[in-house]
């Protein structure tokens, strides 16, 4: 009989110890990415603006690629106006400021007020780097 007590509670115990020591993380949603436009400087050559990024996924992302493209409303051979900056990394949880100067070849052939936004990179999830990516409007994109 008191070898029985003794299994059960070993038994209970490496049950306890198991489910204690496993966690389980939420997966990784690309929504918990939140972008704010903090400053925008217009130039007759260039428009700048300051995009905050905050990651709240609760995963780290590495070499991240924010593009900030501007449409051209007539047709030319350009397709866009547009500048990027890469290689950025954001710890879970984290803001970082991104100041992205889009240089304008004819600013009466754009549409300044409709800037497009492509955030890319890859999160960490365990030993792996996965890819996400959001394009979109830049005014639907903010929060």
């Amino acid at each position: 009989m008191k070898r029985r007590y003794c299994k059960l509670i070993w038994l209970l115990s490496i049950f306890v110890f198991a489910t204690a020591c496993s966690s389980s993380k939420e997966p990784f949603d690309d929504r918990n990415i939140h972008f704010k436009v903090s400053e925008t400087v217009t130039s007759d050559y260039e428009i700048t603006k300051t995009i905050e990024v905050t990651n709240q996924t609760g995963y780290d992302l590495i070499n991240t690629l924010l593009k900030l493209s501007y449409p051209l409303e007539k047709n030319t051979t350009k397709n866009e106006n547009s500048n990027s900056i890469q290689g950025i990394s954001i710890e879970s949880g984290k803001t970082v400021a991104f100041t992205i100067s889009v240089p304008i070849d004819d600013k009466n052939n754009i549409d300044s007020d409709n800037p497009n936004l492509e955030f890319s990179g890859y999160y960490i999830e365990g030993t792996k780097e996965v890819p996400f990516g959001i394009v979109g409007s830049l005014n639907v994109i903010v929060d």
